[in-house]
């Protein structure tokens, strides 16, 4: 069994590959988060698959939606594909080591080693459909923040307008019956 530790940033993703003894077949290996990038990792996925003849297990990051299209993209070419929450992988991390420096480099082989050792996988196979909903409540979460943010800018705004205003044009009585605009 050869087992893939991905970790997830923006723009790009880090890779890992180790056997079931922990040999390394793949120290580090970067994609795009693109299509281009996507092509590059099934490319070298199929010539490990063929050049070992072994199995492929995958893990990676759950970081927010950067790792939704290629946690699809790896289940659909039909790779057991597991989602670890980052703060598994960082406890996980300091038990293995004492070292406190942080590389996309190594969280890839921490995540590899993480998956090689785990027995039971199956409980961090997410739904797909899970996964797009956790995405879908975060995105509205995010939308409502903004729309307060931008109500309450709008407001502040229009109270200072309004105020402006109303100094601007402010009216002085004469008398009980008429106005004189002062200006």
């Amino acid at each position: 069994m050869l087992y893939v530790g991905i970790d997830v940033v923006k723009h790009k993703h880090d890779l890992a590959v180790i056997d079931t003894k922990g040999a390394i077949f793949i120290r580090h290996l970067q994609i795009k988060n693109n299509r281009e990038g996507f092509t590059k990792l099934q490319m070298t996925l199929a010539n490990l698959q063929k050049s070992t003849g072994e199995d492929i297990q995958i893990a990676l990051e759950d970081t927010d939606h950067y790792c939704f299209n290629i946690l699809r993209f790896l289940r659909t070419q039909g790779y057991p594909t597991y989602s670890y929450n980052p703060y598994l992988i960082k406890e996980y991390a300091k038990n293995q080591s004492l070292q406190k420096i942080k590389t996309d480099k190594k969280d890839t082989m921490t995540i590899a080693r993480k998956i090689r050792t785990d027995l039971d996988k199956q409980s961090f196979s997410a739904n797909p459909s899970i996964i797009e909903l956790k995405y879908l409540t975060r995105h509205t979460a995010r939308l409502k923040e903004d729309y307060t943010r931008k109500k309450s800018k709008l407001h502040t705004h229009s109270s200072a307008t309004v105020t402006s205003n109303f100094i601007e044009n402010a009216f002085v009585t004469k008398d009980s019956m008429s106005c004189v605009s002062v200006k």
